[in-house]
């Protein structure tokens, strides 16, 4: 369409170009006829003008002869003898048999001229009357030389003859003319017999004293015709020297065309090729005559030229006729002529153009065009025709319909049926159409009609087109029933999913938390292998059921952020503590890099935080064989209170290929799981991504093969502390850090975050001599990736499986890397700096047992036992009932503080239980507890009365916080623990539970004989022994919660696996000290 419109757009420039161009050679034409007019007419005015010069020079010439004759006989007078006398001596003779020829000279006033006499005498015979007659030639010598002399015309040829006899006279002498081929004397006989034979075909009257003309012949034996006029006098007299009475004397001259013309300017010479001369009587002296009756005068074109007829325009007038040839024509004019017929061609030739210009640029495009419109048309109308679709076009007057298709005639029908079809339809506003669409249903047909403004024919008509939607509606109605069987269905299957929860999470509670009382007994060294083995599969069953639920809440709408106070730099750092013993395990280097311009707290989930970060961690673990995993936290900026943070785990790892990154966040989805190396259902980045969305955050991620992946969490959270919280430095020294790690960034971040509270903090510099300055400070983290250096001052070493709290250890102080606040505190402590040690564990423990009545509503035995052991944990006393109608039962006999319940129990579940009690007492806490994570499971118990709701497995710090959240401060009894008073010890006993006394009593004397049996295998240098006692006392580890000396009997036990001696293993003793600090410090608190 851009093209038609484009084509049309220059069509309609070259079309008026062309009639400028046309109307300029419209104007150049009418210049050209004009100019040619002009140039014609120029030409024919210039031959008239000569033909009336040479009309008015041949009849004057006429004229001049007949004045000529008439003068010659009228006017003759008597010759002298004198005159004889004197010419006697020019006068040759010529005698013949029969006639003489006497030939005069002419003198200086008189011609030449010759006289024939007839019947030759003797010599002096007679000789008066031929005297006579040679004294009358001599006089008419002289009256033709002096006539003519004065005459603007030449002079003719004249003869004075005798029509009885022979005798005959020539002026001038004929020889004079010789050159024709014959003698003079030949010549005159032969003129004057021509002459002479003419006269007597039409003697003239000598009574009409008038000169009679004879057409025009060849008298003088040329090729050209000469007009012989001649006249007769009545009565000759003497002077004629006729002796005889009555001569018929005649004289005569011979009018030649051609001479007339000799002394005209050639300019006003006359040209013609032919030429008819038409005596007034009507007689054609010269030419044919045979146009003189049908034209008048004036100038005509004919197809063999031009011809100019002039007459004198009086009844007896001389008629001329000019026959002018176009050859001639063109000779005479020839520049006129031919700068009218270059004009002609000029324009011709530009009109040749025009029309070439006019066809290719127009005319060819046009037909084009047209034939591409026809085309267009016809395709359109097929289109049209065929298109599933009604189409009309109708016209606001009278709703009249000027086009459809098959389809609309076969649909809607005719004329009249659609004017009642759209009666009713707001089609046009004011007679001009407007949009619109309605629904109409003829017989089973159910149509969506659509109008919009269209033109048709130059005229507003609206464009109708009609869907058939009738398998559509059949298909929404069917849709709406499949939408309700699948709510049923999905009804089904959250209830279904509620109890497949329910059942699986209920023994799986009764699982981990039968294992977490397990570990608190005395166990030997096979059953504790085999607790870490359930333990370990217990867990991965568990967060792979966790993240099933996620996925399961986030596709039904369920998933919800629960905001609070967090802090950003404890999410970092208790990620990579968390991480960072299954990392040092595959030989990788972990560490985090933190700005130092951190808000302390921000306002958001912190737990969903957290998730995506652990998820994204494990998984660069996971996915790195070698090299190194690096958490980032960066701000990105300030803006309003709001603070936007970065979260950006980079590893070395195998990397992700950009077909494999379209599909990485879906649900199950596993980049490499054609290779079979990596576990896990491909949840994990999937759940990311969603609780990115739902906080407004972004997940990106970069990454090619072969160089690693760059996860990058970004999200925008209310800032509620500006800066981090750091240790109040109360005496500030001149001691120089040095700060020695394998990795530049990762030195570089701990000098900035000690550069804040104090001074002269410097990167080691790798210097092989000591340092004068015996009073510096070397700090070494992640020291197992670090070779060797001699240092005899103060040193720290800041490892990945030490203590949050520094600990002197073999005049070094130890402290976990992944701790700024305790690498701060060990520095304080290495320079002798007084510090008041806290930590965010202690304000979370509980200070004593809560001495609560508790009345517990649970069907299965083992959450009977594992409730019932948790509760006695944190001090309360519990009443066992077995369903929700034994409860309210007891409810009736005793008091209580608190009800917890589990959820789906027979006779009558908690729901019921819970509605059932608060028509009675409203004011009891009821807690439930349920294996359904679902969020319309909590929604449910709190809708039917309950305060809060747990989801097995329940670890006691949960439902430490929860009995203490429901309950006030009045009903809890609690008992105080002097010890949680007391200075930290220096040691890993911050780490532990605070166990039961009988687990206790269990623990230190479980340990004590595993280290004693250490020992003894040490000295047998029985290195199997060592793994197994290793494995087994860190097996105790897990249960009391200790992970730095967790990591750091699991590094001692690779490194004897990898064919380690004992004394080659440097890190087996300080870990048994270690051990061996741990056991001192309960059998002390015992």
């Amino acid at each position: 369409m851009k093209s038609i419109r484009s084509n049309l757009r220059k069509l309609s420039r070259s079309s008026l170009r062309f009639n400028f161009i046309l109307l300029s050679s419209f104007l150049l034409t009418i210049f050209f006829f004009g100019a040619s007019y002009w140039a014609i007419y120029k030409v024919l005015s210039t031959q008239r003008i000569k033909a009336n010069y040479s009309y008015f020079r041949l009849i004057g010439a006429i004229h001049e002869h007949e004045l000529f004759l008439l003068q010659v006989i009228r006017s003759t007078p008597a010759p002298y003898q004198s005159d004889v006398e004197t010419m006697t001596s020019t006068i040759t003779k010529e005698e013949s048999s029969h006639l003489t020829l006497y030939d005069v000279a002419g003198g200086a006033r008189a011609s030449a001229f010759s006289l024939v006499l007839p019947d030759a005498v003797p010599e002096n015979a007679d000789h008066l009357a031929t005297s006579r007659k040679l004294a009358l030639g001599m006089m008419l010598s002289n009256f033709h030389h002096g006539f003519w002399s004065d005459s603007i015309y030449p002079a003719p040829q004249m003869f004075l003859l005798d029509l009885d006899s022979k005798l005959g006279m020539a002026i001038p002498a004929i020889e004079r003319r010789a050159g024709r081929g014959e003698t003079a004397r030949n010549s005159l006989l032969s003129v004057i017999e021509r002459v002479s034979h003419a006269v007597h075909e039409n003697p003239p009257d000598p009574n009409a004293h008038r000169v009679y003309w004879r057409p025009g012949e060849a008298f003088l034996g040329s090729h050209s015709q000469e007009v012989l006029a001649y006249v007769s006098d009545k009565e000759p007299d003497q002077s004629w020297g006729m002796n005889r009475g009555s001569p018929r004397i005649v004289a005569a001259t011979l009018f030649e065309l051609n001479n007339i013309y000799d002394h005209t300017p050639s300019r006003q010479a006359p040209v013609f090729d032919s030429l008819d001369l038409i005596s007034p009587n009507g007689v054609v002296l010269l030419g044919s005559g045979s146009s003189n009756s049908d034209y008048e005068d004036g100038i005509y074109l004919t197809w063999k030229g031009v011809l100019i007829k002039r007459s004198s325009g009086t009844e007896n007038s001389w008629h001329v006729i000019y026959h002018i040839g176009y050859q001639r024509l063109f000779q005479d004019a020839k520049w006129q002529l031919f700068n009218v017929a270059l004009l002609l061609i000029i324009c011709l030739g530009l009109g040749w153009l025009l029309l070439w210009w006019q066809r290719r640029n127009i005319s060819s495009p046009t037909d084009q065009y047209y034939g591409s419109l026809l085309s267009r048309d016809e395709f359109s109308q097929g289109i049209i025709q065929a298109t599933p679709v009604a189409l009309c076009v109708i016209k606001e007057s009278g709703r009249q319909l000027v086009m459809q298709n098959s389809l609309a005639l076969q649909w809607l029908g005719e004329q009249d049926d659609l004017v009642q079809l759209t009666h009713d339809w707001h089609m046009f506003e004011e007679g001009n159409p407007v949009n619109g669409e309605a629904c109409a249903v003829i017989g089973s047909l159910c149509l969506h009609a659509r109008f919009a403004p269209t033109t048709y024919q130059g005229e507003p008509a609206s464009l109708c087109a009609f869907i058939d939607i009738t398998a559509h509606k059949e298909a929404e109605s069917e849709l709406l029933v499949s939408r309700s069987r699948a709510n049923a269905e999905n009804e089904k299957k959250s209830r279904f999913l509620a109890i497949m929860s329910h059942e699986i999470r209920t023994p799986l509670y009764g699982v981990v938390g039968t294992l977490e009382l397990l570990g608190l007994t005395h166990l030997s060294q096979q059953q504790h292998g085999y607790l870490r083995t359930i333990k370990g599969a217990s867990n991965i069953l568990l967060q792979l059921t966790s993240d099933i639920l996620d996925i399961s809440k986030i596709e039904a709408g369920e998933m919800s952020l629960d905001t609070g106070h967090f802090a950003p730099l404890d999410v970092v750092e208790e990620a990579v503590r968390n991480y960072s013993a299954i990392a040092d395990g595959k030989g990788l280097l972990l560490y985090s890099c933190v700005d130092t311009d951190l808000p302390g707290g921000v306002l958001g989930d912190g737990i969903r935080v957290r998730q995506i970060i652990n998820n994204l961690l494990s998984n660069a673990i996971k996915f790195t064989k070698a090299g190194r995993v690096t958490l980032y936290l960066n701000v990105l900026g300030r803006e309003e209170g709001r603070v936007r943070l970065q979260w950006q785990i980079v590893d070395t790892g195998v990397g992700i290929s950009s077909e494999q990154q379209v599909n990485l966040f879906e649900p199950f989805y596993q980049a490499n799981n054609q290779q079979h190396t990596s576990s896990g259902a491909g949840l994990g980045l999937s759940i990311c991504s969603q609780l990115s969305q739902m906080m407004h955050g972004t997940l990106e991620v970069v990454s090619a093969p072969g160089l690693g992946s760059s996860f990058s969490f970004e999200v925008e959270l209310q800032e509620l502390e500006s800066s981090v919280r750091l240790p109040e430095i109360i005496q500030v020294g001149s001691a120089k850090i040095h700060v020695r790690s394998p990795a530049a960034e990762l030195t570089n971040d701990i000098c900035q975050w000690l550069e804040m509270s104090m001074g002269n903090v410097v990167p080691w510099d790798k210097q092989t001599q000591e340092p004068p300055d015996r009073t510096a400070l070397l700090l070494e983290l992640l020291p197992e990736s670090l070779p060797e250096v001699d240092w005899q001052g103060p040193r720290i070493v800041a490892g990945h499986d030490a203590s949050v709290q520094p600990l002197l250890s073999e005049h070094r102080w130890r402290v976990n890397v992944h701790s700024r606040l305790g690498v701060i505190y060990a520095v304080m402590l290495a320079l002798g700096w007084p510090v008041a040690l806290t930590t965010a564990s202690d304000s979370e423990r509980p200070e004593g047992a809560l001495g609560l009545r508790v009345l517990l509503a649970e069907d299965h035995p083992v959450n009977q036992a594992l409730l019932t052991e948790q509760l006695e944990q944190l001090g309360c006393s519990v009443t066992l009932v077995g369903n929700g109608l034994e409860a309210l039962e007891c409810l009736e006999h005793a008091e209580f503080d608190v009800v917890l319940t589990d959820v789906n129990m027979p006779v009558m579940d908690g729901y019921e239980f819970a509605e059932r009690l608060r028509l009675n007492n409203g004011a009891l806490p009821i807690v439930a507890v349920s294996a359904n994570a679902l969020r319309e499971e909590g929604d449910r118990c709190i809708a039917a009365g309950m305060n809060a709701w747990l989801t097995k497995p329940i670890t006691l710090h949960a439902l430490y916080t929860c009995l203490r959240k429901v309950t006030d401060e009045k009903t809890v009894r609690m008992i105080r623990v002097e010890s949680r008073n007391k200075p930290c010890p220096q040691g890993d006993g911050e780490d532990l539970l605070a166990l039961p006394e009988r687990i206790r009593t269990l623990f230190v004397s479980s340990m004590a004989e595993d280290l004693d049996a250490i020992h003894a295998a040490m000295e047998r240098k029985d290195i199997g022994e060592i793994i197994r006692l290793l494995h087994r006392i860190r097996g105790v580890l897990s249960v009391a919660r200790i992970p730095s000396l967790i990591a750091a009997s699991r590094e001692v036990e690779i490194a004897l696996a990898q064919g380690g001696g004992v004394s080659s293993v440097s890190g087996l003793k300080p870990l048994l000290g270690r051990f061996q600090i741990l056991l001192n410090q309960l059998v002390d608190t015992h």
